[in-house]
């Protein structure tokens, strides 16, 4: 059943993906949950700044995202190395169960976000809508830029 739904949303021009058991939370969130996690122990530590945590995913492994997937960018670079730097950096990954201090400090104060006005940065009304058309469009572009790239499966 699950595959002709699958079917169904493709022939419409959809991407679905199979989840084959249930889990908490939906496929992409849980990847996303795992790269947050990181990135906000590694500011909670102060091993890296907001800013510079998004910059580097933004112009190295995230802008690679954009053409493959994970798993198929690694089949490209080659799993080898992966596990060559997995050895060395798993040990020291980040495995905490709970919101580290730095976002809970930013909530119990309400800095929640850019239409509260606040997160790790302040955000006047301009700044905010200046990015948030800033992303509308970089998320349009890069879209257009899917649409017209040819599928190999």
């Amino acid at each position: 059943m699950a595959e002709q739904i699958c079917y169904l949303y493709r022939s419409h021009g959809k991407k679905p993906v199979l989840v084959k058991r249930d889990i908490p939370g939906f496929l992409a969130n849980r990847i996303q949950h795992a790269l947050m996690r990181e990135a906000l122990s590694l500011a909670q530590e102060g091993i890296a700044s907001p800013d510079d945590i998004d910059t580097a995913v933004r112009y190295s492994f995230g802008f690679r995202y954009a053409a493959v997937g994970p798993m198929t960018q690694k089949e490209i670079s080659g799993w080898e190395g992966m596990t060559l730097a997995a050895e060395v950096i798993y040990p020291s990954l980040s495995n905490i169960q709970s919101p580290p201090a730095c976002v809970m400090d930013l909530v119990n104060s309400g800095k929640t976000d850019m239409a509260k006005g606040a997160g790790f940065r302040e955000w006047s009304p301009e700044e905010a809508a200046h990015m948030k058309q800033a992303y509308e469009t970089r998320l349009q572009a890069a879209f257009e830029v899917l649409k017209i790239a040819p599928e190999l499966n």
